[in-house]
């Protein structure tokens, strides 16, 4: 497994962890990448908002996720 590739699991892992709990990933100057895989864990967890940063990129079918399940969605 490449470095990338493992940077970008372990970073899927803590942002999953940090939205079970509420909280967001503090800026990084990165942008957060919101996706529809994650808006089905919202879901599946029975939450109906999710927090993200300002900066946050929510994909398209993130976004009909989040329509069909009601979860509303906060930037910070």
């Amino acid at each position: 497994m490449d470095k990338e590739k493992l940077i970008q699991i372990v970073t899927e892992e803590v942002q999953k962890e940090l939205a079970e709990k509420g909280k967001v990933a503090p800026p990084t100057g990165k942008k957060m990448l919101i996706t529809e895989e994650e808006m089905l864990q919202v879901a599946k967890r029975g939450e109906k908002e999710l927090r993200v940063p300002k900066n946050a990129i929510i994909t398209p079918f993130a976004r009909d996720r989040a329509l069909e399940f009601r979860i509303k969605i906060i930037k910070e």
